[in-house]
């Protein structure tokens, strides 16, 4: 590929997805996603002043569609009531305290505890009523102590892996709203490749979604407007989606940044400078990828966790010995709920361990992430796009005033001007033109008055000014 020479560039080809869409192709798209005018927070009308930032334009033509998808994705896990929601809320709940990895353990437990105070009750056992005080001594300082510090060590250590993924997701949320926006400031110049650039940041989230969870399918209504369909088969076929959207970041870099002959050399420089900055950027991303790997491949060592369940269902089984006597065959309904408690402490470290999966309401909201991420990106884009078209639009409107004023400065242009000159430029005998601020201003002097004239002379200074050739910055420039 020839390289990309920032003085001459040939108009950019739009993508698939990046396509423009007149207001009526854009009525079409919402009617055959279901979308009303009523329901759309963007009119299609709006998109019209987008027609040069395909990637906007396509964004908030999808942007109803992408909505959607999330909303129903995150639903399950966002209607759960969180710990924050108070006790009522929080003590009321079957389905959030992972009843389904303790019943069988519980079960046993319980049926243990029915058969020993059936025996116990029958049959007496002397030997064991005489060392009862033993035995429930052995119980209080060797299984109590033991088994409660192997349950807060389980409990804290996944505590602390399920904030680390949290953090995780942080990092890619702020890393990319960070690169994103260096992009669009430094890449103005090749536009097409920027665009890609941007896209595929979006995809990077949501393939790090999918290849954590282990997902190998990627519905379109998820980057609808962002990559197409043939993209988003590149994406399934990889054996590491999210790797193969960080080559494709890099590569539309590399584009954007292109150093070639042609680049002037300060400007090689900012390029090389910039190209360093956001391949930190990207590694700071796949860092973060990185951790996510480590902690789904990576559960708590075997050994410990199966020394904490083997003690823990001793300790149950053999609590009938130990309570029988005091509780008679209120015993079956203390260990049941003495099992319920222990057991479900194992249980939450055991849900939270690798908290990645979309059907457990526990677990890490990662579709909610990849939403704000897409979110992100939209409004860092479009807000890019108004700033643009604000800019136009002014120099625009200069244009056009000078245009209407053929060139011609106001009385207080003039004074500004004549204010900003100095005398000994000129002398009465001077009638060539001076060039001044590299040959955009030209002004022919008639005739240099005294100073000590009245300031309505001053204005016969300046015969002519080519005010139309210069640059809206060069006029404030200059008259300031």
């Amino acid at each position: 590929m020839a390289p990309l020479d920032p003085n001459s560039r040939s108009p950019p080809s739009i993508p698939k997805c990046f396509k423009r869409f007149s207001t009526k192709e854009t009525s079409d798209i919402s009617n055959s996603n279901g979308i009303t005018e009523e329901t759309n927070n963007i009119s299609t009308d709006g998109f019209q002043i987008y027609l040069d930032f395909p990637l906007v334009q396509s964004m908030l033509t999808h942007e109803k569609r992408r909505n959607k998808y999330f909303e129903k994705a995150t639903k399950k896990q966002r209607e759960y009531p969180r710990s924050t929601d108070g006790w009522i809320k929080t003590i009321f709940i079957i389905k959030g305290r992972a009843l389904d990895r303790i019943m069988l353990p519980w079960a046993i437990v319980t049926l243990n505890a029915v058969l020993w105070s059936i025996v116990l009750y029958f049959v007496d056992l002397p030997a064991f009523q005489e060392n009862y005080d033993r035995w429930q001594q052995m119980y209080s300082i060797v299984a109590n102590s033991t088994l409660a510090f192997l349950l807060v060590f389980r409990l804290y250590r996944v505590a602390m892996r399920f904030w680390e993924t949290r953090t995780m997701w942080g990092k890619i949320l702020v890393v990319t709203r960070g690169l994103v926006s260096s992009i669009l400031i430094h890449g103005d110049h090749a536009p097409e490749h920027r665009d890609r650039a941007i896209a595929y940041i979006a995809a990077f989230a949501v393939a790090t979604k999918h290849y954590i969870r282990g997902e190998i399918i990627y519905p379109d209504d998820e980057l609808a407007g962002i990559l197409d369909r043939d993209e988003l088969n590149r994406l399934e076929i990889s054996p590491h989606s999210a790797l193969y959207a960080s080559n494709k970041i890099r590569q539309q870099l590399k584009q954007v940044f292109m150093i070639s002959t042609n680049t002037p050399v300060q400007l090689a420089a900012a390029w090389s400078i910039q190209m360093q900055l956001m391949e930190q950027n990207i590694n700071d991303l796949l860092e973060q990828l990185g951790g996510m790997e480590k902690v789904r491949t990576t559960p708590l060592p075997l050994v410990y966790v199966a020394q904490l369940r083997t003690v823990l269902l001793l300790y149950l089984l053999t609590l009938p010995f130990v309570w029988v006597n005091y509780w008679g065959w209120s015993t079956v309904v203390v260990i049941s709920l003495t099992a319920f408690a222990l057991l479900g402490v194992e249980a939450a470290a055991s849900e939270c361990e690798i908290p990645f999966d979309k059907n457990r309401t526990n677990h890490l909201e990662l579709d909610s992430y990849c939403y704000m991420v897409v979110k992100s990106i939209q409004q860092l884009v479009k807000d890019h796009a108004d700033l643009q078209i604000q800019t136009m639009n002014e120099a625009n409107t200069s244009e056009e005033a000078m245009e209407a004023s053929n060139g011609r400065l106001t009385p207080s242009e003039i004074d500004n001007l004549v204010n900003a000159i100095s005398p000994p430029r000129f002398d009465a005998n001077y009638r060539e033109p001076w060039n001044g601020y590299n040959d955009q201003v030209s002004i022919l002097v008639d005739e240099y008055p005294p100073i000590t004239e009245p300031d309505d002379r001053r204005h016969d200074r300046i015969r002519t000014l080519d005010f139309t050739s210069m640059k809206p910055w060069s006029r404030r420039r200059f008259l300031t």
